[in-house]
């Protein structure tokens, strides 16, 4: 679908996606409650693989796969989120911020990662490796 819609010459180019860690957490404690989710995600993470291969080597393709961040989509006081995020983040004792989100992806996009694609990366201050609470 790529190739169709740009074509099959000229300029090269990047595409990031917006995952999730919980791609990773499709069976187990991790994903409890949200195993749609979850399961949607990992969809993601395998298409953007697929599209890697399909698109090589003029189009790359990767997604960021971020834990808990805080945004203003959660309605709750500062302290109340980070309260949140250390029992979700204990290795990192708070949440991401979007600028460090933001910073992966724009390096994901340049030509510094021009022999990366294919690629899932985590942006999720360890929270899929370190047996942190149930969903997120």
């Amino acid at each position: 679908a790529i190739k169709a819609t740009v074509g099959g010459e000229g300029p090269t180019g990047s595409i990031v996606v917006n995952s999730s860690c919980m791609g990773e957490a499709v069976i187990g404690p991790k994903s409890a409650g949200s195993g749609f989710y979850s399961a949607s995600k990992a969809f993601v993470n395998s298409l953007v693989e697929t599209a890697a291969i399909e698109n090589a080597p003029r189009i790359r393709v990767n997604s960021v796969m971020p834990g808990v961040v805080r945004t203003n989509i959660m309605p709750v006081d500062d302290d109340t989120y980070n309260a949140v995020a250390k029992t979700m983040q204990p290795l990192w004792g708070r949440p991401g911020t979007s600028m460090e989100v933001a910073s992966l992806v724009g390096y994901l996009l340049s030509d510094e990662a021009s022999f990366i694609s294919g690629t899932n990366i985590k942006a999720d201050g360890l929270w899929a490796l370190s047996g942190a609470g149930p969903g997120m």
